[in-house]
């Protein structure tokens, strides 16, 4: 029997993270006394990635990149005074490992009590309250965040920070429970409609408004119009899907499905 008889995969990232791969440990801001999740890596513009990795993973067993952190390592930042700074870099295995001793030839990397003002850095920086959490998107690993932090960096100085309240994020019961999705569309298909191939898929992408509603559907091209039809039917029919803010902006998420429509799929659904 088919462990599963619906995939999901994610197009899109809003801040993130990441199609259905595992999820990614970010680095970790201080700022004001609070703890931020940041996804992007900062240290990546001081050198190329590839030294950096390099020298760091010379210091690093082989068993420290692990699944959810690749690079094997974890920096923490900190935002003081409108400057940021480098607080420490250390080992994924074992955090008790400072490995900020990799940074010491760089040529103008200065230490000031312990920390690396990081001059070298100008750009944005998203970052997310680590309890601040909305809900996370049990399809794709992601979070969504109710609070986002939003600072603009300038050779190591802030130069502007705003903060954002993405209230209007919302997760429903087919957004976040498999099983009710599955039933509802296996349930709501007309099965007439649907033609006997040898390998019965149909590879559907849809995407909600910001009312939650389904208004976009796409299904692969090999399949008749009657039943791309039907399909789509059935999936603006659901009644409401997740909706999804950033930075207090609706963002359109594009889902796609692989949908199994074989006898041993339509036994197990016609039931329920």
């Amino acid at each position: 029997m088919r462990s599963q008889s619906l995939i999901l995969f994610f197009f899109f990232s809003i801040v993130v993270s990441s199609s259905l791969a595992t999820e990614q440990i970010s680095d970790l801001l201080f700022y004001k006394g609070d703890t931020f999740h940041i996804y992007t890596n900062p240290l990546n513009q001081l050198l190329p990635e590839d030294p950096i990795n390099d020298s760091i993973s010379n210091q690093l067993s082989s068993n420290c990149r692990i699944t959810n952190n690749a690079k094997g390592y974890r920096n923490i930042w900190e935002i003081k005074n409108d400057q940021f700074f480098l607080s420490k870099i250390y080992n994924s295995c074992n955090p008790g490992i400072d490995l900020m001793n990799i940074l010491e030839p760089i040529v103008d990397v200065e230490f000031f009590a312990e920390k690396v003002f990081a001059y070298w850095f100008t750009g944005e920086i998203i970052a997310f309250p680590i309890n601040d959490i909305r809900f996370k998107d049990s399809y794709t690993h992601q979070h969504f965040y109710e609070t986002e932090f939003d600072f603009i960096i300038n050779s190591g100085k802030v130069i502007e920070s705003r903060s954002y309240k993405n209230t209007k994020t919302e997760q429903t019961i087919y957004g976040t429970n498999q099983d009710s999705l599955f039933t509802f569309i296996y349930s709501t298909i007309n099965w007439e409609l649907i033609p006997i191939f040898q390998e019965p898929i149909a590879i559907v992408g849809f995407s909600a408004n910001e009312k939650g509603k389904i208004d976009q559907v796409t299904i692969s091209s090999e399949w008749n119009k009657s039943f791309k039809k039907e399909i789509k039917r059935v999936f603006k029919s659901i009644p409401k899907w997740n909706i999804y803010y950033s930075k207090e902006q609706f963002v359109r998420v594009e889902r796609g499905l692989i949908l199994f429509f074989d006898e041993e799929t339509k036994k197990r659904y016609s039931n329920r």
